[in-house]
């Protein structure tokens, strides 16, 4: 049986935009850093902390924190704007958007539960690919 030289990335942890490793609490644009679990018997352990690649108002920005998150399956953020989530998800990483308590997210994560959309009374603010992380969604209404 033939085998494949591009085998795909191990992808077993999961980033998640955090001010003190808690509560899914910051926007994408906000986090200077990301809180990367993983799945450790029936709970889940903090392996890393990253910083996040400087602001800038090109996609650069979100293609050096796509090849940072290589390893990690999805992203777990309070808000991300259009431009981010467009590059992450190229780059096969889930962008899920909600607040509360960090295990309860990544429970839904590793369980491959449904996830709810917490953010489904929101628009994108426009900026495209000009997103810098600046008003990255806007309630509708």
């Amino acid at each position: 049986m033939p085998t494949s030289n591009t085998a795909k990335p191990l992808r077993n942890f999961v980033a998640v935009a955090s001010q003190e490793g808690l509560i899914v609490n910051q926007p994408l644009s906000g986090a200077s850093e990301l809180w990367i679990f993983a799945q450790r018997g029936d709970g889940f352990a903090l392996v890393d902390r990253r910083a996040t690649p400087a602001s800038t108002h090109t996609e650069t920005r979100w293609q050096k924190l796509a090849t940072l998150l290589s390893d990690c399956r999805a992203l777990i953020v309070m808000d991300v704007g259009a431009a981010p989530r467009k590059v992450l998800e190229a780059f096969g990483i889930n962008v899920l958007l909600t607040g509360g308590h960090i295990e309860d997210s990544l429970s839904l994560v590793y369980h491959d539960a449904p996830y709810p959309n917490v953010r489904a009374n929101s628009v994108p603010c426009g900026m495209g690919a000009a997103c810098a992380g600046a008003g990255l969604m806007k309630l509708a209404g």
